[in-house]
Formats: C-alpha cells, structure tokens, sequence
C-alpha cells in the first residue's frame, strides 16, 4: 500500500474540512501520477487508522471524489480510481442519443442597441434576485466604512489593485471556500469580472498571438481577444465541457498562447468540464506552456454535487489566471471582482488600470471585506442558494408541463440559469415579441442553429414563481397559436382542393 500518511498531509489547524484535505491529496497524487488511473484505493477503516481521522471523515473524502468523477465506489468491495484518459470525442447532440453536440451555434442575431425600455419583467441570462440583496446590512457597514474613512489622514496611497483589507480577506476567503492559496501580491480587485478578462488579454497577448475558446462560449471574451487582434481558435463545448482532443490537435499545430475556459458552469451551456477533461487541460498546458484563463462564473450556487476545486487549485506547475466576481454573488450593480495570477502579471495590470482608474471604490470594498469577515455573506449565500434551487426546480417543472418535447436541457447542478434549446419548428421570434408587448423582455443573449433562433439562456435566480407561470404561459400560448395557424391552414388547403373536384 501506498504511504497514504506521507502522500496526503493534514494541517488540523486549517479552516480548510479534514474530508476536503484529504479529497485534494487524493487529486493531486491521482493528477501527478502517483496513485495510478485504475488503481484500488484502501478501504474507509484503513485509511482512517493510517491518517489518524474518523471513518466518516473517509467515507466523506471518498464522497467527494466520486461525485467529482475521480474514482467509481463499488459497496462492499473497492473504492477504484477511474481511468482519466477515455475517448473524449465530441457527443452528437441529436436526438435519441446522450448528448448532443453543439458546435455549430452562432452569436447572438438580437441587436444590442436597441433603445433602453422599462419592462415589468427581465428575463436575464443569470443574475441574483437584487429583490434579496440584504441592503440593511449592506447600508450598516458602509455607513461605518465611510465613518471611519472620514477619520483617517489623506495621507493613505491611491493603489488600483483594491483596497487593502479586502484584498486580506480574500486570501482566507478563496482559500476557504475554493481551496485557492494565494497571496497579497498576487491578488488586484477589480471592477467586475469583464475588467479582469481585459486586464490580462492586454497584459498576455500581443498582435497574431494564438487564443483559444470554446463554442457557444462567452462573446465579451471573445471581443477582448479580438480587440487585441489575437487569431481566435474555437473548439467545441459538449457536455463534458471543452473538446481537449481538439485542444490538443490545435496544440500540435499552432503556438497556442492562451486557453480561456469556464470550467464550472460554462456559459451560455452550463455544462460542467468533467474531472478526466481537467486533468488533461493541465496536461497540455504543462506541455504546451499555454497559459489558462479561468473564469470563476457561478461558483457560489451549487445545488446537487459537491462544487468541483478551481483547476487553480490544484495546478502546481502550470500558469493559471483566476477571474471571479462578487456580482454574481450579491447584486450585478455591486462591481467588484478579482483578478489571481503571477506577481508579473499583476503589476503589468496594476499600471494599465491605474491609466483608466486611479482607485476603485474602496467604502465598498472595506464594506465588503467586512461582509466576509462577520460572515453575513456566507449567510446570505445559503439563504440564496435554497431559493434559487427552488426555482430552477419550478421553472424545470413548468417547461416539461407545458412546453413538453418542444424544449430540451439539462438540469444545471448550480449556477443561475436554464440552457434552453428549442425545436427548430418552435415559434421562439413570436414569442420574444409577444412577450416584450407585454412588458417581459427576454435579455437573455439568443443563440442561432442554421441561421434560426433554437436556443436561449433563462435565468431562473431572479424570478419568482408568478413570474416563471407568466413567461412560460407566453411560450406556450406562442406554440399553440402556430399549432391553430398551421392546422387553418391545412384546412383552407383540404377545402380548395374539394372546391376545386367539384
């Protein structure tokens, strides 16, 4: 048996689960090849007498990395780590099989110009319920930052990598909650997570430097790589995540630079980068020295399984960009994101933000830093994600009652969105229509399939259960409508053929 007690160290002073720990050892021994693809691991007692934990705290460990895909548990006989290295090929996304592929999306055919309008109802492609943003606690600790702001000398220095505290705090913060280690010099706040992604394109590439995406993926990303004029690769996203056997043959031809990839919750697909395509992702990239720009989207709301480690996390010897944002989190109004990299790479951030914004809001940062510290965000966290999973629940409920086999999806595991896709007959121009004279405007970025609306993002966090019977009565009564027309007209067609015997 392997040195289990020497392989997997404990620190019982870390705020970090013991069952955490151990699940991390295991991933890392599992990704350096240590603890082989196949390989038996110890059972629940024998692990726990050799690393001197309780049983339950195995037996949770295990639980862990089973429901991240690391290893298959078989009762009664053997915990086996599976084999990391299966045929990853794009999945058909056609009918009747597993999954379906979904290479061959465009961007967006809805114009994002139109004139600004009041509606009674948005429907976004995932933002919190600002309905629940704790404004009293909020208003409480920025009156006292602002207060004790009003109380220093001027003398303090204007930096743009954010405000000092939170800056502080989310070294325990990240680390606590994703398992990130990182320190003061490799941390800036930034103003959302949209001026991270920038900040490190023009910090990383240069003119003619290879970029690559996944597809459907996040536009605005793909626009800062194009602002820069980096040569855009896009490969496929199935529902595994990103192809990394497409990766890999772009790897063997062209000199890659930087892969930029959403693991957790992919947009627009929600689809999570399974545990075997992880590893390989951070094989390639030690091989090909790429550099991987991570996109923390929906981390925080995670309903089913366990959240996977940010590949942050767990790459040791490959160079990793963490971008995150606390909008996601609170409210999209509140502005404040991180960036995660290299010393280097944020003081080459540090002087580009500061040519564009001197400072950030720091009453806000202070506020927030405080929020994390007395724990009101953890708990309003919890409180938010039982009501967005309700949500998500009725929303699922409501379009298989109604819309029946004129919609398909899969259920996200977290995050705060639904990845519609609608069947090519489906009436979904009409229905967008129909509902914005209604005073609903779907916001939501629509996505074509052969030059035809089929699939949108409906964000469910934000809409309460009147407000999920109201859209989805609109997409229903939008089919029915086309269901009665094209019956009519088969009817008119039948009547001219009878006049025409007679």
């Amino acid at each position: 048996m392997l040195p289990f007690k020497h392989l997997i160290p404990i620190d019982r002073t870390s705020d970090t689960a013991l069952y955490q720990q151990i699940a991390s050892g295991m991933i890392e021994a599992i990704q350096n090849g240590v603890i082989e693809s196949g390989s038996t691991l110890p059972g629940t007692r024998t692990l726990a007498k050799t690393l001197n934990v309780h049983r339950k705290t195995i037996i949770s460990a295990y639980d862990e990395l089973y429901a991240q895909s690391w290893i298959d548990i078989n009762p009664r006989k053997s915990v086996r780590v599976v084999d990391l290295l299966p045929d990853l090929g794009p999945r058909s996304w056609e009918d009747g099989q597993e999954t379906r592929q979904m290479d061959h999306f465009s961007q967006a055919v809805m114009s994002t110009e139109e004139p600004i309008a009041v509606h009674r109802i948005v429907v976004n492609d995932g933002y919190p319920d600002i309905r629940l943003f704790p404004h009293e606690l909020i208003t409480r600790e920025y009156r006292f930052s602002l207060k004790q702001k009003a109380l220093q000398s001027m003398e303090d220095p204007l930096l743009p990598w954010g405000a000092a505290s939170l800056r502080d705090t989310l070294v325990n913060y990240l680390h606590k909650t994703r398992g990130i280690s990182t320190r003061l010099d490799h941390i800036m706040v930034t103003n959302g997570a949209q001026m991270g992604i920038y900040l490190t394109a023009i910090s990383l590439l240069k003119k003619g430097d290879h970029v690559v995406v996944g597809t459907p993926g996040y536009h605005l990303a793909d626009e800062v790589f194009g602002h820069v004029d980096a040569i855009l690769h896009q490969i496929p996203v199935d529902q595994d995540g990103i192809d990394v056997n497409a990766l890999e043959i772009l790897c063997q031809e062209h000199p890659i630079r930087v892969v930029y990839c959403i693991p957790h919750h992919h947009y627009p697909t929600t689809v999570t980068l399974c545990a075997q395509r992880r590893n390989k992702l951070l094989e390639l990239a030690k091989k090909y020295r790429f550099i991987i720009i991570e996109d923390d989207y929906d981390y925080d709301f995670q309903y089913d399984d366990s959240a996977y480690l940010p590949l942050y996390s767990l790459a040791k010897e490959v160079d990793i960009v963490y971008v995150g944002s606390f909008s996601k989190v609170i409210s999209p109004y509140l502005r404040i994101g991180f960036l995660i990299a290299n010393a280097t790479l944020i003081k080459k951030a540090y002087r580009l933000r500061r040519l564009i914004n001197i400072m950030g809001d720091e009453i806000m940062e202070n506020t927030l830093a405080a929020l994390i510290n007395n724990g009101d965000l953890s708990r309003h966290i919890k409180k938010t994600t039982k009501i967005y999973r309700e949500r998500r629940d009725y929303l699922i409920q409501q379009l298989r009652l109604k819309l029946g086999d004129q919609v398909y999806f899969n259920v996200p595991n977290g995050g705060m969105a639904l990845w519609v896709q609608f069947k090519e007959e489906f009436p979904l121009t009409k229905a967008i229509a129909l509902a914005k004279n209604r005073g609903i405007n779907f916001s939501g970025l629509p996505f074509t399939f052969n030059h035809k609306l089929r699939g949108m993002r409906l964000g469910f966090a934000s809409l309460d259960k009147h407000e999920v019977d109201e859209i989805v009565d609109i997409l229903q009564h939008s089919l029915a409508d086309k269901i009665n027309s094209s019956n009519s007209a088969d009817l008119y067609h039948f009547s001219s053929i009878q006049t025409f015997r007679h």
